[in-house]
């Protein structure tokens, strides 16, 4: 019957065009995914580098200025070393390198030791920690570039959305002024609490509530030194929200 052929003809078409759409929609959300990792990797780049940059500027050598500033000179290049590859994408050669830069460091500070030269020791070994944590971003950098076969990782779309996990774990904790504010501090390399306070005109138990909220929910983390640190959730929270600032402005 001709009326059974134009619903199978109507039927075929339909499913032709449900294919093409989702075809469509899988490759939107790959170019989203990819623009969005790509995100992730300059913000954490650049608070890496930011994070090294801090850390040298800090060092304080008791001996003189000359002899502070030529080991502030070869403490940057040394990490130059591992962050240049990382900025044109060598993910595994730069970790090759990083990781050889912690040995250089730790070979040193053992040797300042055995040479009486313990303030010597002390910076080589405030540097170390900063490299330690890089090391742990580059590990995340490599988890977010890797295939999703190789860390079976599951790409979420908006209907897997939890809307009350979502609120608890990240709307809420950022939705305030004071505590973006903090974690721009932490980026720009301002870590301790007077920066905290520099930056939010808040103190005591007023600051210290906002800090608890950004630690509890893994946005910020405490580190040895009681510097604070971005955490690779925080800083996945500020390349969003960084995007999306652009994107309102574009509008």
């Amino acid at each position: 019957m001709r009326v059974s052929k134009d619903l199978i003809d109507l039927r075929n078409e339909m499913e032709k065009l449900r294919t093409e759409t989702t075809l469509r929609l899988d490759l939107i959300e790959h170019q989203l995914n990819k623009h969005v990792t790509l995100n992730y990797m300059k913000v954490i780049v650049d608070y890496m580098t930011q994070n090294t940059v801090g850390a040298i500027k800090a060092l304080n050598c008791p001996k003189d200025q000359k002899t502070e500033l030529q080991c502030k000179e070869w403490l940057v290049n040394l990490q130059n070393n591992y962050i240049s590859k990382l900025r044109t994408g060598k993910i595994q050669e730069s970790n090759q390198a990083l990781t050889q830069t912690l040995v250089a460091l730790k070979n040193d500070a053992e040797s300042a030791i055995k040479e009486n030269s313990q303030d010597c020791a002390t910076c080589l070994n405030k540097i170390s920690e900063t490299v330690t944590i890089n090391s742990a971003f580059l590990g995340d950098l490599n988890t977010l570039t890797s295939p999703l076969q190789a860390n079976n990782e599951e790409l979420n779309t908006v209907s897997n959305i939890d809307p009350a996990k979502l609120e608890t774990e990240i709307l809420n904790p950022v939705a305030h002024s004071t505590r973006l504010k903090i974690m721009l501090s932490i980026f720009q390399g301002n870590s301790r609490f007077a920066d905290f306070t520099q930056c939010t005109n808040l103190s005591g138990g007023h600051l210290l509530y906002h800090i608890k909220k950004l630690n509890k929910h893994g946005l910020i983390a405490k580190d040895p030194t009681r510097e604070y640190r971005l955490t690779l959730k925080g800083i996945r929270v500020l390349a969003l929200l960084t995007q999306l600032g652009k994107e309102e402005q574009s509008t």
